[in-house]
């Protein structure tokens, strides 16, 4: 039976070689196309755990392309959609006056809780927190 701390450790042990490997892959995305790629939710739903169910899943919108980007998460990320992943992920980009940037999002709910991570590249630092609870009129 998972616990919200449980569930967060497993993402975050997930996220380690995952993130190195993004910032990777958004280098040379940029380095050829002048922007960074952006991705949508590689679920639907948000992947929701309970005391009693371990709610991994494969990614089923891994193929949908995000705006006026080169690719799917399958294109970016080749071998996800062989993860069974126990929170969905999204990928933001954004631009300011400081710079162009991105963030990864992971997101899992625990008994109707919702929880979400956010890593940041580029010049918006405050686009970076460590876990927490998102309430309705965060999202």
């Amino acid at each position: 039976m998972p616990t919200p701390a449980q569930i967060r450790n497993k993402i975050n042990t997930l996220l380690a070689p995952f993130w190195a490997d993004v910032q990777a892959r958004q280098a040379a995305y940029f380095a050829t196309h002048g922007q960074y790629w952006q991705g949508r939710e590689t679920h639907t739903a948000e992947i929701e755990h309970t005391g009693s169910v371990d709610a991994e899943r494969k990614g089923d919108k891994l193929s949908d392309v995000a705006g006026s980007v080169v690719g799917s998460w399958k294109d970016f990320k080749p071998g996800i959609n062989t993860l069974v992943l126990p929170c969905r992920f999204r990928m933001d980009v954004y631009e300011s006056e400081q710079g162009h940037g991105y963030t990864l999002t992971a997101r899992f709910k625990h008994n109707g809780r919702v929880f979400e991570r956010r890593a940041n590249v580029g010049p918006l630092k405050d686009r970076t927190h460590d876990w927490r609870e998102v309430l309705e009129d965060d999202e």
